[in-house]
């Protein structure tokens, strides 16, 4: 899949593999690990695909791809940042400017998204998806 957008023949493949995951056997970190991969994978042009857990109430990152190192900012509260308001408000997050926030928890000027918590089990490990896309040349760091 080299093109920039992902077609919507792969995005329907890329869902049913996601959905054979999660309606498997196999233990929840094999399988958020497994998604991640697929999700990155599948879009050539993100620098960093990964999941937030929230656990005691607090975001901690959990399984990503596209890089060795965790994100900078691998703990993150409910209400801080996009996936933390996406996680306090309870809907996804779509910014296509991060600069135009108050509450930006600076590591990149990519645009982003956040989709808001997703359960597979227990309501204490909510998986909450982030993505970036490559930002050409832009990083911003604290």
């Amino acid at each position: 899949m080299s093109e920039q957008r992902t077609s919507s023949e792969s995005r329907l493949k890329l869902k049913a593999e996601v959905e054979a995951l999660a309606a498997s056997d196999a233990p929840d970190e094999e399988v958020l690990e497994e998604v991640v991969r697929l999700v990155h994978d599948a879009h050539p042009l993100w620098d960093w695909s990964g999941i937030y857990l929230l656990v005691d109430g607090t975001l901690l990152v959990g399984p990503f791809a596209g890089s060795e190192e965790p994100p900078e900012h691998s703990r993150i509260e409910v209400g801080d940042g996009v996936c933390g308001t996406a996680v306090a408000e309870e809907k996804n997050q779509l910014v296509e400017d991060v600069r135009e926030l108050d509450n930006y928890l600076a590591c990149s000027l990519s645009p982003l998204r956040a989709r808001g918590p997703h359960s597979r089990g227990g309501k204490d490990r909510r998986p909450v998806r982030h993505r970036q896309r490559r930002a050409r040349g832009l990083h911003a760091r604290e």
